[in-house]
C-alpha cells in the first residue's frame, strides 16, 4: 500500500482559504492536488 501525506486546515472564510491555495501553489504544491471544501462554495477551473 502507498503511503499519501494529507493536511486538513480550516479556515475563517472562503478569501483566506484561497490565500492559503495560493501561498501553497506558489511553494510548489501542484494545484490540482488541493481542494476546498465547504458550504455553499462553487468551484471554477483554472
Amino acid at each position: 500500500m502507498a503511503a499519501a501525506d494529507t493536511v486538513i486546515a480550516t479556515f475563517a472564510d472562503h478569501p483566506a482559504a484561497e490565500l492559503a491555495i495560493g501561498k501553497l501553489a506558489g511553494a510548489g504544491f501542484a494545484p490540482k492536488t488541493l481542494s476546498i471544501v465547504g458550504q455553499r462554495y462553487h468551484s471554477r477551473e483554472r
